[in-house]
């Protein structure tokens, strides 16, 4: 990665130009809900490329792969986009604990912000857009943005839309309860509590 960090970081770019552009421009016909499904798979690739940083320590790239999961999570919110939203909020969840698992910093020196706090802003620029989604799709996009606060930061979080000062805003709703969640499915069992930054368990992740 450290010898060819141009080209990654353009394939990282490629995946979320392909994915903007059959947002704005979908499939019709037989293929439109095969082709709109898959439209999430460029932002999970963006996530494989951000992972790759993680392991090599390379801030740089993982920044711009923060930004291109922004951009694109932007983009899916504002053309209401279920699929890559959600894929979008994975991928900079993941990334984010990721990062704070190994404590990798910015690669900008002058930075104060951690890598976790770019996630979360990016995360932030999605929500922005949330007030615009139409009223049926809101409530479910707006937990799916809370259990990703959650996620992020281990604690619970609730985000609702609410009119603020004659014009419809993002309210948080902070707790100081351990986020924890379980999963089952058969004889599968598993319970992940987000609120464990160990760099054994930080990186788990539904």
């Amino acid at each position: 990665m450290d010898n060819n960090q141009e080209f990654v970081i353009y394939i990282s770019s490629l995946c979320r130009e392909l994915s903007q552009k059959g947002i704005h421009d979908p499939e019709t016909g037989e293929r439109k809900m095969f082709f709109s499904v898959h439209l999430a798979s460029f932002a999970k690739y963006i996530t494989i490329i951000g992972q790759e940083a993680v392991s090599k320590k390379n801030s740089d790239v993982l920044y711009r792969c923060l930004e291109d999961l922004g951009f694109l999570g932007c983009t899916a919110v504002k053309k209401n986009h279920f699929n890559v939203i959600i894929e979008c909020l994975q991928g900079l969840v993941q990334l984010g604990r990721e990062a704070r698992a190994v404590d990798l910093k910015c690669f900008w020196r002058h930075c104060s912000l951690e890598m976790t706090d770019h996630a979360d802003q990016r995360i932030e620029w999605m929500v922005t857009w949330l007030p615009q989604v139409p009223e049926e799709d809101r409530n479910i996009l707006a937990e799916s943005f809370g259990t990703a606060y959650s996620r992020l930061y281990g604690k619970k979080l609730t985000v609702s839309i609410e009119e603020i000062e004659g014009e419809l805003g993002v309210k948080f709703t902070k707790s100081e309860e351990k986020h924890i969640e379980s999963y089952a499915d058969g004889k599968y069992r598993k319970t992940i509590d987000y609120s464990d930054f160990n760099p054994n368990h930080a990186v788990e992740i539904f």
